[in-house]
């Protein structure tokens, strides 16, 4: 398992005050650290799921870990990334996965794997709170529609076997805090673990696979809240044969009176997906 490598550079920066500013969002979010919980609900039909009536059955998923890499407008980047899931890897066993309890399988397992962000339907993060030495906050969202099988789209509700399907509409949102943010060359960078977390996801899944459990099929409507409980963290000086991933952040602030006329490169080590 390699760690991730984000290095982020903004270039071309220009300051004008005659000129209407320009908001560009210019960033980058990876870390292991969150954890959720939350409620699922189960209907029949997608109208039903929409309108959040008519629910068949209530789902509680306990702690469970998160992952995420997410980075948004480094156009000299041929992919865009856009993983939402559970650390599966992280072992205390010497083998990727075994002894991971909320990482791994198991019900409320989220997995959303749009390499290119083609389900992405927005996308913001920036910096704030500047304590007059760091940016100590980072701001983010993202939303997204009909991330498919093909996207690796999944949801562990009773079956972890047969957990495949369609996110019809998805929404993270999350405050970060206790960052070390400076800025370097145009951007702010922070790669301390953050010390809290404030925000949520939401979802609307269908589970389309029927090869074992043709009786899962159905509608859910996901509500997780996220914290800072985590498996992976809890048993960093113990696990094998991965270190707990570091977390990065960089990202521009919206600017009112700044022009960014250019954006630097992205350069990093992909994680592989679970097969």
């Amino acid at each position: 398992m390699r760690k991730l490598i984000i290095t982020c550079a903004l270039i071309s920066f220009f300051m004008t005050l005659a000129s209407p500013a320009i908001a560009v969002t210019a960033g980058a979010i990876s870390t292991d650290r969150f954890g959720y919980t939350g409620t699922v609900m189960r209907y029949d039909t997608l109208a039903d799921a929409q309108a959040q009536t008519n629910s068949t059955d209530t789902v509680t998923i306990s702690n469970r870990d998160l992952a995420l890499y997410i980075v948004n407008d480094y156009e000299a980047y041929d992919d865009n990334y856009n993983i939402i899931m559970g650390s599966w890897w992280y072992s205390t066993e010497g083998s990727a996965g075994y002894g991971n309890t909320r990482g791994n399988t198991g019900v409320g397992f989220m997995q959303i794997y749009d390499d290119d962000g083609s389900t992405d339907t927005s996308v913001s993060m920036e910096f704030d709170n500047w304590d007059g030495t760091y940016w100590t906050e980072f701001n983010f969202s993202v939303t997204g529609e009909n991330t498919t099988v093909d996207d690796t789209g999944r949801f562990s509700v009773y079956d972890n076997t047969n957990d495949g399907g369609i996110w019809h509409e998805y929404n993270l949102s999350l405050t970060a805090s206790g960052l070390e943010g400076v800025e370097n060359s145009g951007i702010i960078e922070a790669f301390n673990h953050p010390t809290g977390v404030n925000g949520s996801f939401t979802g609307l899944f269908q589970l389309t696979e029927n090869q074992t459990s043709p009786a899962n099929q159905g509608f859910y409507t996901i509500e997780l809240t996220l914290d800072m409980t985590n498996w992976a963290w809890d048993n960093r000086d113990d696990l094998d044969p991965y270190e707990f991933s570091d977390s990065y952040f960089a990202a521009v602030p919206e600017p009112t009176t700044i022009a960014l006329l250019g954006l630097g490169s992205l350069t990093l080590l992909r994680r592989k997906r679970k097969a």
